[in-house]
């Protein structure tokens, strides 16, 4: 992959080419190629062939002549789809960083859930041609407007549940009752709802919690280096995931009953 870089000139060459499409000054040129490689940190490159280049440097170079004659605005469409984690982590880092620096608008489009999350200054997303919800990457994950936004903006439980007017509760399946939760987005004639709920809002029950209490068996457990996710089987069956820190973990195994709780406030209901 060239990324759209010409493979018979150098890489400032390639930064330059816009600019010559343009009939730009020959001096004007070479200051701005200049100036766009050591933005993008490859100004002891300029004079190599795309082929002698890593991915993440073809990368850089494609960046530097993009912002070459100062757009208005950059349209990135899944740039780094092509590279692997640790080169996209990377390569993540020096758009914001070029974006810091030149302030240029950049619309960035990306089916990468935590790729959006850590470019973004704002996030539309978008079903089926159709904008879901708009707002800082914290609006998104922490007030999600659906239920669609909740469960791909980050991983969520979802508890399907009756409204019970009478009582301002949820109720599960097992007869659990859910109280405290904000039900007012639900429709007036609509009783079957969806609890969603983060697996880092979780808790093992301890002797101080009085919120319900959430009744699984362990069914695994992920070392994650940080965190551990333990797989998690309600009593009717509804797969849920919880995240423990590694002090933790001693106090599951597969096939122990489990008690969980969450505060109500971290519950949202659709």
């Amino acid at each position: 992959m060239r990324y759209t870089l010409f493979p018979h000139m150098t890489v400032a060459d390639n930064v330059a080419f816009p600019l010559r499409v343009r009939r730009q000054p020959k001096a004007e040129v070479d200051a701005k190629v200049a100036a766009m490689l050591k933005l993008v940190r490859l100004d002891r490159m300029a004079d190599r062939m795309p082929a002698q280049m890593s991915g993440g440097q073809q990368q850089r170079v494609a960046l530097a002549r993009a912002l070459a004659y100062d757009p208005p605005i950059l349209l990135m469409d899944e740039p780094l789809s092509a590279l692997d984690k640790k080169l996209r982590e990377e390569i993540q880092f020096e758009i914001k960083r070029i974006h810091d620096e030149t302030g240029v608008t950049i619309l960035y489009v990306t089916h990468d859930q935590e790729e959006a999350l850590r470019m973004s200054d704002r996030v539309a997303l978008f079903q089926s041609g159709r904008i879901e919800q708009i707002g800082t990457g914290r609006d998104l994950y922490e007030a999600p407007a659906s239920r669609f936004v909740a469960g791909f903006i980050g991983n969520s439980n979802f508890l399907d549940g009756k409204l019970s007017r009478s009582e301002n509760s949820i109720v599960l399946p097992d007869g659990t009752a859910l109280r405290g939760l904000a039900t007012d987005k639900v429709k007036l004639n609509q009783d079957a709802v969806s609890v969603m709920v983060r697996p880092d809002h979780l808790r093992l029950h301890g002797p101080a919690d009085t919120t319900p209490r959430l009744k699984g068996t362990v069914k695994g457990l992920t070392y994650l280096g940080e965190y551990t996710q333990v797989a998690i089987e309600t009593a009717w069956g509804a797969p849920l995931s919880l995240r423990l820190s590694p002090d933790e973990t001693s106090r599951v195994a597969p096939g122990r009953a489990v008690d969980l709780t969450c505060k109500p406030d971290d519950m949202r209901v659709f």
